[in-house]
């Protein structure tokens, strides 16, 4: 039987589309490359959320060996060479995969069940009279969104919900609300929520019913995993009609600017 190791890559967000990617395959090994701070992972740039430890069933996080660290790299290489999302190796009987998934934006049957329990959300009430509005910049600069997009998102969540209170969650929030306030006047009451951890964060983001979501997977997952009910995404989104189906089957309202 093959064994498949998977380098976690990236953050959070992409970390669940890879459990997702591999979900139901058999001999599965989650490698978490910072567990053993070797300098050639470091050159590399690894940074893996592992906060969320899968302490049931057959996934389970593994520190990487020798081997790993070899396959890591040609894996590297091949990836930056290829210029494609995921690349893979096999060596007798073992697969080593790496690469980002979330452009794949994969459901299958039993993902919801599985990936809630993994991020288990305590039993809260839904914030219904506030809208979550996450940011992404800082490391994300280049492919920030644009204030038109928040501006245009702030005002039809208004018009068709009512909602005039936002709260902004992530980084560069601080930045924005100045921004936001600016060009909307006093119209809405528009609050930064600090910084907490990245679990405090996203549990955060999940306990709102309606979202003005960001480019990000973060923001993503927290969506797909938590109480939305309604939710404006980014219009480069919607060019995944997979994706945008997926997502008028999970909420009751999407909108993309």
């Amino acid at each position: 039987m093959l064994e498949h190791r998977v380098f976690l890559t990236s953050g959070f967000g992409n970390n669940l589309f890879q459990l997702v990617e591999f979900f139901g395959v058999d001999n599965l090994k989650l490698i978490d490359i910072l567990q053993t701070r070797n300098l050639l992972t470091r050159l590399i740039g690894f940074k893996v959320f592992h906060d969320y430890d899968p302490k049931f069933g057959r996934l389970q996080y593994h520190q990487c060996n020798l081997l790993d660290i070899l396959m890591l790299i040609l894996l590297y290489c091949r990836w930056c060479f290829s210029k494609v999302d995921q690349v893979k190796i096999q060596a007798f009987n073992t697969v080593w995969h790496y690469g980002y998934y979330q452009n794949n934006y994969i459901f299958r049957d039993g993902h919801s069940g599985f990936l809630k329990t993994l991020c288990k959300l305590d039993d809260q009430e839904p914030v219904e009279s506030v809208a979550c509005v996450h940011v992404r910049r800082g490391d994300f600069d280049e492919n920030c969104l644009s204030l038109n997009y928040y501006v245009a998102a702030l005002k039809y969540i208004y018009e068709v919900k009512k909602i005039r209170k936002f709260h902004l969650i992530g980084i560069g929030a601080v930045d924005l609300v100045n921004e936001l306030r600016e060009a909307c006047g006093t119209r809405f009451d528009i609050e930064v929520k600090p910084l907490l951890d990245e679990r405090e964060d996203f549990d955060l983001m999940r306990k709102y019913v309606y979202h003005i979501c960001s480019n990000s997977t973060f923001n993503f997952w927290a969506v797909v995993l938590g109480n939305a009910k309604f939710a404006v995404f980014p219009n480069e989104l919607n060019a995944n009609l997979h994706f945008a189906r997926k997502m008028n089957l999970k909420l009751n309202g999407v909108r993309f600017f």
